[in-house]
């Protein structure tokens, strides 16, 4: 059976935080653990593609969601449509970013694996409201 190697990016207001494994058989693999800060990610978004080219091949990335969407799968060929970017970032086309989010989003649908947006504690109903 062929290995898995996934990677979830997270983006935050201080760093973007990622976390790559593999799976072989019963063992996961730890083969990407790290941060950037999200003021160079904002100035050079290709950063964030650096880090994951020098991981490849993955299979799957969980990309940064920001506020999140119902789970998507995204790519070149399938791009987020404007309204998920607005939702995703609750900024519309012509305002100014915060992180960098869009950037990351369109430059990361080029890399060779399935990419995935995913829900916000928000989207979850199992999840107290006091919580979100």
């Amino acid at each position: 059976m062929k290995a898995m190697r996934v990677v979830g990016i997270d983006p935050g207001s201080v760093s973007w935080d990622f976390y790559g494994y593999e799976k072989k058989r019963n063992a996961r693999i730890s083969f990407l653990d790290g941060s950037i800060p999200s003021e160079k990610v904002k100035k050079n978004p290709i950063e964030i593609i650096k880090i994951l080219k020098q991981n490849l091949p993955i299979d799957a990335i969980a990309a940064p969601s920001g506020f999140g969407l119902p789970l998507r799968e995204f790519s070149r060929n399938n791009p987020l449509t404007p309204k998920e970017l607005e939702l995703i970032t609750l900024r519309k086309p012509d305002e100014t970013e915060i992180m960098g989010l869009r950037k990351v989003v369109n430059l990361i649908s080029d890399l060779p694996a399935r990419l995935f947006i995913l829900p916000s504690v928000k989207h979850f109903q199992t999840i107290p409201r006091h919580r979100k």
